[in-house]
């Protein structure tokens, strides 16, 4: 017992003369028993035992002895409890996954679990009283540094990011957190600090960087090509419309003989070339109107409006275009009708749908019916043909850009696909909508446009 009785926090009496004296000193035991280890606070359970067998003590025992059973009994019972639960903490300070470490005021070690020494590759003796910089990363030593003053301003540091530093030199980057010990007066003595090894996720955040950055730089990229395509579509379809223009004018003449008569042959080769510009023109104005569409530049001068006009105006246009197919177009038209609309995107409307029903009609046994109605605070415009139908599945994607509901009658017919999906973002730009109806291949079709009176 002699080592135990050199103990600097436990001093013991080897020459107590009684009980009373054993039990002031297991109470002095008790309350400095934060600087005894392990093994210490065995030997010292082994030492009370020890010294209440002495005989002078055991002669009082026996003129005390319900004393000596209630104060030996309480003290040994406070005493192991302590025992154990000093015991238990020790087991889960060292059993911590993350690093832990106890620092005075000026950031020397004074203790540390063992994730810290494994982790870090040091001894304890290497360890206790080296300073926290010298476990810091040189990039981190700054940020440490202001770390320590936080926390000897503020009492506490929390999710701190620091660099540490191994033994071997590696770095790892971590989390530091720690709070205050305080002595019995409230003074600050030190730290009970906390550190996570976040190595995994800064990986990962490092990672996700990349990509962002990855990410950025294609969309920058993509910014670039989508300006240089949209810089290409508006030059193309003005360099392409700018010649088809004239070119209709003049055919237009040929065919109005003002520049003398034609003979037969003549005229169908003229009215082919005519067809062909004016299929060109309107591909070049839906692939102009598409590409304002979606840059958002689609802009509507909207007035109000009478619809059986328009609707009347766009019939008589398309008349000689059916004639030639042998397609009759007959119209149901209400009058005095008032509806807020652009004259000229109602118009392209209506011709896209007439010339789609005209194409898709039988020839010479085409049929096209045009109704224009009131419906509630709606203009409804109808157009029903008996051409070759559209399969059901197929009906609400016929107004998706470049949709071919069947690829035989595109080449038979021609088109990419465009005139529709026009015509609905024309419709919801007036606050309205367009629909199909069907019931099959080979039963005709119906394209409803709902458009707002106001």
């Amino acid at each position: 017992m002699k080592e135990l009785t050199k103990s600097e926090n436990v001093v013991f009496n080897p020459k107590i003369e009684s009980l009373q004296a054993i039990d002031e000193q297991i109470f002095n035991l008790l309350e400095k028993k934060s600087g005894l280890l392990k093994h210490e606070l065995v030997k010292t359970d082994e030492f009370i035992l020890d010294m209440i067998k002495k005989p002078n003590v055991l002669e009082y025992n026996k003129k005390h002895l319900p004393e000596k059973e209630v104060v030996v009994q309480d003290s040994r019972q406070k005493l192991r409890k302590i025992i154990k639960n000093d015991i238990n903490l020790k087991s889960l300070y060292d059993d911590l996954p993350d690093l832990c470490r106890i620092i005075d005021t000026n950031g020397a070690i004074i203790e540390c679990n063992i994730s810290y020494l494994t982790n870090l590759g040091y001894s304890k003796p290497e360890v206790i009283g080296s300073s926290i910089f010298d476990h810091t990363a040189g990039k981190s030593k700054v940020a440490m540094f202001d770390s320590l003053e936080s926390w000897n301003k503020n009492g506490y540091v929390k999710n701190r990011e620091i660099w540490m530093k191994r033994k071997n030199g590696t770095t790892f980057p971590a989390l530091v957190s720690a709070n205050s010990l305080y002595d019995d007066t409230g003074k600050l003595i030190g730290s009970n600090t906390v550190i996570r090894d976040i190595s995994e996720l800064h990986q990962v955040r490092s990672e996700l960087e990349n990509r962002e950055n990855t990410i950025r730089k294609q969309n920058q990229q993509l910014k670039k090509f989508d300006t240089e395509k949209s810089e290409f579509i508006t030059m193309i379809t003005h360099e392409l419309k700018t010649p088809l223009v004239p070119m209709k004018g003049y055919i237009d003449l040929l065919l109005s003989k003002q520049f003398g008569a034609l003979d037969e042959k003549q005229r169908r080769a003229l009215k082919i070339v005519n067809q062909s510009t004016e299929s060109m023109i309107k591909l070049v104005s839906d692939i102009l109107d598409v590409h304002k569409m979606e840059l958002g530049e689609f802009q509507l001068q909207k007035k109000i409006h009478d619809p059986c006009e328009i609707v009347t105006k766009t019939i008589q246009k398309v008349k000689p275009q059916a004639d030639n197919h042998g397609v009759v177009i007959t119209a149901d038209i209400e009058d005095n009708l008032s509806c807020l609309y652009d004259e000229e995107k109602i118009q392209q409307i209506l011709i896209n749908l007439l010339t789609n029903a005209i194409k898709f009609c039988p020839k010479n046994n085409g049929k096209i019916h045009v109704k224009l109605c009131l419906e509630g605070r709606f203009t409804k415009i109808i157009v029903k043909d008996n051409g070759i139908g559209i399969q059901k599945s197929k009906l609400d994607k016929i107004f998706t850009k470049f949709y071919q509901a069947d690829l035989s009658t595109t080449r038979e017919h021609g088109g990419v696909g465009l005139g529709l999906s026009v015509c609905k973002c024309i419709a919801e730009l007036h606050g309205g909508k367009i629909w199909a109806k069907s019931a099959g291949t080979n039963q005709g079709a119906e394209i409803h446009l709902l458009l707002p009176n106001k």
